[in-house]
């Protein structure tokens, strides 16, 4: 192949992978000519690709200087998964994914829908064939138990493990069960080993992941990628569209299965359940007081201290407590 040639199909390919420096290259493969920064990248393509393995590694004659090893993925989503035959772009990706079904993948079996004949091949097509045929069904609810939930990646979790009896990762600490191992390591980071890896250059406070630290840095930036599809309003965390969300429904989703009251918040849902046992997990480091929720401890500290922040603007009169500075505008009226 002369230089001409080899320039025209080292200006193509490079256009094609949009990179700068058309002359940036330094190995070529020789069954399909695309071209590679590193012997790495193309002994990856190679291997995706089932070409032949001899005379694959040619150094670009262009140039001898030395270049970053970049990966390009020349060939997207290459790696298919057996069993749902979802794609991935490599193949650490497709091991991961695969922790999502069994323990033996070709034995695994579609997944049946209780409603109807119909056989899903995932906990998502599972989901979205039981929200597109059975409306009756509300949104992350379980067909089986009716049980409903806060996120779809817990209902997976759910029918999982209590419906299609699949094993789950469980925490040595506390017992929680979680459905891959990366859940499974996240939840210890967090709730238990306290580690907090993922540092804003910002302002310096740390996460236990980066999609926490992602939502953080929105604030920092005055991003909103998170829109209401309602009314059109936007935020910089995903949990915060989530919580707006509820504002439109009047629809009491959550049910208490012991005395039947219903909810509109998950949040409400689980402080409501904790008055009903003896859960009480937000203690008080002045005194034995144990609370069901963080705003009724917040409340019950201005009892330990003497601060009044709530000062009525007519009389100067100062209050620890905002409800308390209400009843005292009604000397006013």
């Amino acid at each position: 192949m002369d230089d001409s040639t080899l320039d025209q199909n080292c200006e193509m390919n490079v256009e094609r992978f949009r990179i700068v420096k058309l002359h940036g290259v330094r190995y070529r493969c020789s069954t399909c000519s695309l071209l590679f920064l590193s012997k790495d990248s193309l002994i990856h393509h190679i291997t995706i690709t089932r070409h032949t393995y001899s005379n694959h590694v040619k150094p670009h004659d262009k140039t001898q200087k030395k270049i970053p090893k970049v990966r390009i993925p020349c060939a997207p989503y290459s790696h298919e998964c057996s069993i749902c035959k979802r794609n991935f772009s490599r193949n650490s990706q497709l091991k991961s994914h695969l922790e999502t079904h069994s323990e033996n993948p070709e034995t695994q079996k579609l997944l049946p829908c209780n409603l109807c004949n119909e056989k899903c091949i995932s906990y998502s097509s599972l989901t979205s064939h039981i929200s597109q045929t059975h409306p009756e069904i509300k949104k992350n609810q379980c067909s089986m138990c009716k049980k409903i939930y806060n996120k779809s990646n817990n209902l997976h979790h759910h029918l999982r493990v209590k419906h299609f009896d699949i094993e789950a990762f469980t925490c040595e600490y506390c017992g929680k069960q979680v459905t891959t191992k990366t859940y499974l390591r996240d939840h210890i980071n967090h709730s238990h080993l306290q580690i907090q890896n993922y540092v804003c250059s910002t302002c310096g406070k740390a996460y236990f992941s980066r999609h926490l630290l992602k939502n953080h840095e929105n604030v920092h930036t005055g991003v909103k990628p998170y829109i209401c599809e309602v009314c059109g309003k936007a935020f910089s965390k995903d949990a915060s569209l989530y919580t707006h969300k509820i504002s439109h429904s009047n629809e009491k989703r959550f049910e208490c299965s012991i005395c039947n009251k219903r909810f509109l918040r998950n949040t409400h849902w689980r402080a409501h359940l904790r008055r009903h046992s003896e859960d009480r997990p937000y203690a008080c480091d002045l005194c034995s007081f144990k609370f069901v929720t963080r705003h009724e401890l917040k409340k019950h500290k201005l009892s330990h201290s003497d601060a009044r922040p709530f000062q009525c603007n007519l009389c100067n009169a100062a209050f620890k407590r905002k409800t308390d500075l209400k009843q005292h505008f009604k000397v006013h009226k």
